[in-house]
Order: structure tokens, then C-alpha cells, then sequence
């Protein structure tokens, strides 16, 4: 039987400021153990859209290890209600860009997207990074800087399990 476990959810905090208040954004994966030949789940999380009207998100992975069978739009697609656009190179590169109209004025959180991989055959103790390489966020003039490159990951552990 297939087991997957949330073992953390960590990443990356990012820190940027909007206006006269300074605002955190935290956007993460969270961290799996998983057996080869098993298909998973991963949300990519934001804490709060609140002072965004958009966000890009690149995502790196171990293709060898790894394949993103599926890209599918999160939770705050209620307020990124503009547009989704999203791409996988097959080489182990994601990358998800998400608009909304105006500037969020809720300090609603949830899920960018969710990206589904399969872990491939023939990779027991083996692990992928699922890595935040690239964060980009912005508001509806596009006048302040809210952009930043953190570079953080998330392990996807194909140990096998002793349950």
C-alpha cells in the first residue's frame, strides 16, 4: 500500500513592503515521503493575497525522479479571478503566473495551484527537491517593487516506509 506523509511545511518566507504597512507573504510547499510508482499531491500555498493583483511562482524538480502530470489552478482562484496561466518544461521546471483584476483587498490564503507528479519506477532512495526557486509578486500599478528570488525547497523522499 501507497502511503504519503506530511512530514512539514516550511519553505519560503518572503518579506516585501505595500504601502505604509510592511506585509509578509509566506508561499510553500509542504514535504512528502512517498514510494516510487506512488502519485501525489502538492499544493502550492500562499498565506495571504491581501495588496497583490498578481503573483508567478517557479517551481524546480528532479525530472528523473519526478513527472508533473497535472497543473490545476488552487483555492484563491476566487480571487486571482483574472487569469492562470501555467507551463512544465518536462525538464523540471514549473512555472505559474496568476491575476487578479485589481489589488486583493482580503487577506484571504490558500492554494496557487496544485501540482500533481508521479514518482517514477526504480527510484526507491532516491529524493527530488521540490524547490520555490522563484517568486514574483505585484500589485495593479505595478509601481512597487514586490518581487525576490528565494531559493528554498521541499524534499519528496522515496524511502521506503516502515508503517
Amino acid at each position: 500500500m501507497i502511503r504519503n506523509f506530511v512530514k512539514s511545511s516550511l519553505i519560503a518566507l518572503l518579506l516585501f513592503e505595500v504601502g505604509l504597512a510592511a506585509h509578509a507573504y509566506t508561499v510553500s510547499v509542504g514535504t512528502y515521503i512517498c514510494n516510487p510508482d506512488a502519485t501525489i499531491t502538492v499544493p502550492v500555498m500562499l498565506d495571504t493575497a491581501e495588496g497583490l493583483a498578481n503573483i508567478g511562482v517557479q517551481i524546480n524538480y528532479d525530472s528523473q525522479v519526478l513527472v508533473c502530470s497535472k497543473i490545476e489552478q488552487g483555492s484563491l482562484a476566487e480571487v486571482f479571478d483574472d487569469d492562470f496561466i501555467s507551463s512544465d518544461n518536462g525538464a523540471g521546471c514549473i512555472s505559474i503566473v496568476s491575476f487578479a483584476q485589481s489589488n486583493i483587498t482580503a487577506t484571504k490564503g490558500g492554494s496557487i495551484a496544485v501540482l500533481t507528479f508521479m514518482i517514477r519506477s526504480g527510484t526507491e532512495k532516491q529524493y527530488s527537491d521540490v524547490a520555490i526557486a522563484n517568486v514574483t509578486l505585484g500589485e495593479e500599478t505595478g509601481v512597487k517593487d514586490l518581487s525576490a528570488t528565494k531559493s528554498m525547497w521541499s524534499i519528496i523522499d522515496l524511502a521506503p516506509l516502515d508503517v
